[in-house]
């Protein structure tokens, strides 16, 4: 995780040195601590790829709540999560 403050420095620094820069992520991510943004708007403008299987939860409860909430539905998503408890 990098703010957009730090990447603009390391991409500069890349285009200085001829180095290819690639970024690997998550859109959906929290974003660094301070000024974030850039890395969803350039997944979005070259059209990055997603992961559509998750493979780290185990539980379908959690598979199932961690979707609802990449998918906007953080009510439903905090619910399955507190039905955990």
């Amino acid at each position: 995780m990098v703010d957009d403050r730090a990447l603009a420095v390391l991409l500069q620094h890349a285009r200085q040195t001829g180095t290819k820069v690639v970024m690997v992520g998550d859109e959906l991510q929290l974003r660094a601590v301070g000024v974030g943004g850039s890395f969803a708007r350039i997944h979005d403008i070259v059209g990055g790829l997603a992961l559509t299987e998750n493979r780290r939860q185990r539980d379908l409860i959690e598979r199932a709540a961690l979707q609802d909430w990449r998918d906007g539905a953080r009510t439903t998503a905090l619910a399955g999560w507190a039905a955990l408890m």
